[in-house]
């Protein structure tokens, strides 16, 4: 169950793109409307979504919430459209870690150094 490109989540989120899809979610990014800045939305998928996703997507939030670190994403707000929980963080350009490692554009070193920061 997608959102459609141009939708305004919660009246101030503008759907531009589609960043990718996850075991039970999807990752857009967005124009915060009021302040005028690129984010991330994390919506939650109803139709996958079981008692324990739905606390695991909270608890996520709220994980994210009390972090303040230059490696981990900022989380703005939490909200809900349509029934579907939300998250609204920092937006992170570039490749999954997936895609590079895949396609050999990074070196051992590099890869352990980023594992490094990351943990």
């Amino acid at each position: 169950m997608s959102v459609e490109i141009g939708t305004i989540i919660d009246g101030g989120y503008r759907v531009d793109r589609l960043i990718g899809k996850g075991g039970f979610g999807v990752v857009y990014e967005c124009e915060d409307l009021t302040l005028q800045r690129r984010v991330a939305l994390k919506m939650l998928d109803p139709e996958k979504a079981t008692e324990r996703e739905m606390r695991r997507f909270v608890s996520e939030g709220r994980n994210l919430a009390s972090l303040n670190h230059p490696n981990v994403v900022q989380i703005y707000r939490f909200g809900s459209h349509q029934d579907r929980p939300f998250l609204v963080m920092e937006l992170v350009r570039g490749r999954p870690m997936r895609e590079l490692l895949r396609e050999g554009a990074m070196t051992m070193s590099r890869t352990l150094e980023l594992m490094r920061q990351v943990a």
